[in-house]
């Protein structure tokens, strides 16, 4: 069996040339040898980081990054993650894209939640801090994944953060994201409870959560 990640190149070469036959070629030869997650976090999220380092150098355009987030959007409804099993008891949950419009984050991690039986209320993409806070508040929730693409959308997660706090809500942060992957201490600086570097990091905050340990 060939390592999954001798995928990646050509699969970012694919998508960054909008090549969508080599793309499918790609896609079918691994599904018949890895599992949709591991194509999601082993694959697909590490050729579209490679595309997001390449932007910020300057070299592709952001019409490419758009266009391979969009292919890959399409992907992901196509593949089944897991069997959708509803789960009676767990916190209540929100996602959200924080001053943000690129969404494509914020849909693989919904997608996981709600196919491992999670109920997720999304409050959809380019949120302000104070919208946000809001909403929040009156949904009493407990678990808040943020998403962003860019680093300035990012650092102002610290203003909201801060807000929370003052107003005494229990809620945690989680943030994920192009920054928070390029700099792996950048949840700190915001104040977050944790951040995700793949989408699957999602179930296991929830876990932690409730098993007290996020808590902590």
């Amino acid at each position: 069996m060939s390592e999954i990640k001798n995928y990646i190149k050509d699969f970012e070469k694919a998508l960054l040339q909008i090549n969508r036959i080599r793309i499918e070629e790609i896609i079918n030869q691994v599904k018949e040898q890895f599992q949709p997650i591991q194509i999601m976090d082993d694959l697909i999220s590490p050729a579209l980081q490679n595309i997001g380092k390449k932007w910020e150098k300057g070299t592709v355009a952001l019409a490419q990054i758009y266009m391979a987030a969009r292919i890959c959007e399409d992907i992901l409804d196509k593949l089944t993650l897991f069997e959708e099993i509803k789960k009676k008891d767990h916190p209540k949950i929100a996602i959200a894209n924080f001053e943000d419009h690129h969404v494509f984050g914020k849909k693989i991690v919904k997608m996981f939640l709600q196919n491992s039986g999670y109920d997720i209320i999304d409050y959809g993409a380019g949120i302000t801090s104070e919208d946000l806070l809001k909403k929040v508040k009156d949904d009493t929730i407990e678990l808040l994944f943020l998403s962003t693409l860019m680093l300035h959308s990012a650092l102002r997660i610290k203003n909201f953060v801060d807000k929370v706090k003052e107003a005494k809500l229990n809620t945690k942060i989680i943030v994920g994201g192009a920054p928070f992957s390029f700099d792996t201490e950048l949840w700190k600086v915001v104040g977050a409870d944790a951040y995700g570097q793949n989408p699957s990091d999602v179930l296991h905050y929830v876990s932690e959560y409730m098993g007290g340990e996020l808590n902590e």
